[in-house]
């Protein structure tokens, strides 16, 4: 009676964990990021940014602000579930100051100033994510450099006929968690899995946490320190054993 008690703690405790994560505020407000003028603003400080969103039509794009006050080198990457359609290809192109408007003929507004650098795709990667037990398809990967300090525009636009759903990451080139990153990881544990499709792999975390929280359990009734739990009071080691 005791384990199904425990059983169903756990299977209520991750239900709270669940819903809390699904109804948790979106990476990035809505609307914001459909024009240059009011773009996604990234955290250059912030070891990580992550952000998850949908491409429809041809030119499509999703717009990024990042403002630098020193030279830098940041890692960009583009990612797709593998079940997205072959003809969704998501495309990176970044937007750097200058004293006129270059760049080449894209289905997407440039700001004004700026010149246009347009990365191209790289060869796709599967790649499994240990951290989130997803697997998903990099389709974009680049480490630009900035030599001088100022505001740099990125749009992640769809040079495909097929929409799809695409993330979008930016870091230092850190792939290590720290622990301020720790609560953090449930959300970002439920966006993966959202993203790359629900499998069977979506349940190695939750079995990891039950047995965890199972071998807890065990431990404090070794110990007999299970608060919900009456034991035989316990001998005094020095007491004389009677035959």
């Amino acid at each position: 009676m005791m384990r199904l008690r425990l059983i169903g703690r756990i299977l209520l405790a991750i239900a709270i964990v669940g819903l809390t994560v699904i109804g948790s505020r979106p990476t990035t407000a809505a609307g914001t990021g459909d024009s240059w003028q009011q773009p996604v603003t990234i955290n250059v400080n912030a070891r990580q940014f992550t952000d998850y969103r949908t491409l429809r039509a041809t030119g499509d794009a999703v717009y990024y602000r990042l403002t630098v006050d020193q030279p830098r080198r940041v890692r960009i990457q583009i990612s797709i579930s593998r079940s997205a359609a072959a003809k969704f290809a998501p495309q990176v192109v970044l937007f750097r100051p200058h004293d006129t408007t270059v760049g080449p003929i894209l289905p997407v507004e440039q700001p004004p100033e700026t010149i246009a650098l347009v990365y191209p795709m790289t060869a796709p990667r599967v790649v499994f994510d240990v951290f989130t037990q997803t697997l998903y398809t990099v389709r974009l990967e680049a480490q630009p450099v900035w030599p001088t300090a100022g505001t740099y525009i990125f749009a992640v636009y769809n040079a495909g006929s097929a929409g799809g759903q695409y993330r979008f990451l930016l870091d230092r080139g850190s792939a290590v968690a720290q622990w301020p990153d720790a609560w953090q990881l449930p959300i970002r544990w439920w966006r993966d899995q959202a993203f790359a499709g629900f499998s069977w792999l979506t349940f190695i975390t939750p079995a990891l946490i039950a047995l965890g929280l199972w071998l807890v359990w065990l431990r404090l009734d070794h110990h007999q320190l299970h608060p919900h739990k009456k034991y035989p009071p316990r001998k005094a080691k020095n007491q004389a054993i009677t035959r």
